[in-house]
């Protein structure tokens, strides 16, 4: 499927209102044709750690979003709302619910474990089993069912939504699974062997993306050492351990299937820049996953800092939206000299891309258009 929108949440930090805008990409991120987008050149490993001099080039602005589709204004709001509010009435997650068949239907949660579903299309929210669990940090995968071709499922009962979460003491994790029952026409969560990886912290910049045709999850972390990388079978509904390395990105990796490609963020990188592998495949306890391409798609000023997320959207024909949270700090000198870096305002990159062969075969990263939005609505999430 072809998508139509980036979906972006927004929160308002003084009211406590959740909002779901839709942008047109073909509007804003993609151009006609290959024929007006630049080729974005490749990057040296010794380059990657460093930081641009000249910053941004001059970027489109997102004045401000797209009307909402949906707002939600969770139970029981603090007034006035801090960044600081208890985890439990917060939504946390948001996850798109069935993406290669459908782009209208989204899963929200808070921290108890209350479940919504979206529909962007109507608007309407309607109530979803509950988590049986409380829990933030959630990282989730859309999962085509192994058995999705050879069974007569509806589009519905092919993907599966996998979601990691940390559990309120920050002591252990949880894995669940939600997908649609045909049989009793109704969704559920299904509860699976939790990850071998308890007690890590929070803070940790986890790697994950699925291999073997969504047979198998990977997720890792080189922090704290001997985490190294786990995988879960979702046929067998088994975990094991691949090998004391880490995936070569930070955060999710998408997969191209028409290039047995699998594109991500370089950890290597201060504004982690645009990498991809076709070792995943291959990878086993001895042979860890390496970096085959990194390239440089984004060069920030010295007081731009990464704000806690960084996001490739699939939009289908290899097709993608980075997206991208900065934080902008400026320089305070003291009376003595003294100086410091104080937050200013907080920016959201995004940049549509397109990733094919060249007329050569070579491997290419075609950079379309790139949009700058700032605002005191943050956005939480870009699905």
């Amino acid at each position: 499927m072809i998508r139509r929108f980036v979906n972006l949440v927004a929160e308002n930090y003084r009211t406590g209102v959740y909002s779901l805008h839709r942008l047109d990409v073909s509007k804003h991120l993609f151009h006609q044709s290959r024929a007006d987008a630049r080729v974005l050149p490749f990057l040296l490993a010794e380059a990657q750690d460093k930081s641009g001099d000249e910053g941004l080039p001059m970027l489109d602005m997102l004045k401000e979003l797209p009307p909402p589709c949906v707002k939600i204004q969770p139970s029981s709001p603090i007034q006035p709302l801090s960044r600081e509010e208890p985890f439990t009435n917060r939504l946390h997650f948001w996850g798109l619910l069935s993406p290669r068949s459908s782009e209208d239907k989204f899963l929200c949660m808070n921290g108890r474990g209350d479940t919504m579903l979206c529909h962007a299309d109507k608007p309407s929210v309607d109530p979803m089993p509950h988590l049986q669990a409380e829990g933030v940090d959630h990282i989730f995968f859309s999962v085509v069912r192994p058995d999705a071709d050879a069974q007569d499922h509806g589009e519905e009962e092919k993907e599966d939504l996998y979601v990691i979460h940390n559990l309120p003491d920050r002591r252990a994790a949880c894995l669940r699974v939600f997908r649609k029952d045909a049989a009793a026409d109704r969704w559920r969560w299904e509860s699976l062997p939790p990850p071998p990886f308890v007690g890590a912290p929070t803070n940790v910049k986890y790697s994950y993306t699925v291999v073997d045709g969504g047979r198998t999850i990977c997720i890792s972390s080189a922090i704290p050492p001997g985490i190294g990388t786990h995988c879960f079978n979702t046929v067998e509904r088994e975990w094991r351990h691949a090998g004391d390395w880490r995936l070569p990105f930070v955060g999710g990796a998408e997969y191209v299937p028409d290039l047995a490609l699998w594109l991500g963020f370089s950890p290597y990188s201060p504004s982690y820049n645009l990498c991809g592998t076709s070792d995943l495949n291959a990878m086993s306890a001895d042979h860890p996953p390496k970096l085959q391409y990194v390239w440089q798609d984004i060069v920030t000023p010295e007081n731009w800092a990464p704000a806690g997320w960084t996001k490739l959207v699939s939009l289908g024909s290899a097709r993608f939206c980075i997206a991208r949270a900065f934080a902008i700090e400026i320089r305070r000198r003291g009376k003595f000299d003294d100086e410091w870096w104080e937050f200013e305002d907080e920016v959201t990159i995004l940049t549509g891309i397109e990733v094919g062969r060249d007329d050569d075969g070579s491997l290419k990263v075609w950079k379309h258009k790139s949009l700058r939005y700032n605002s005191m609505y943050s956005v939480k999430r870009v699905l």
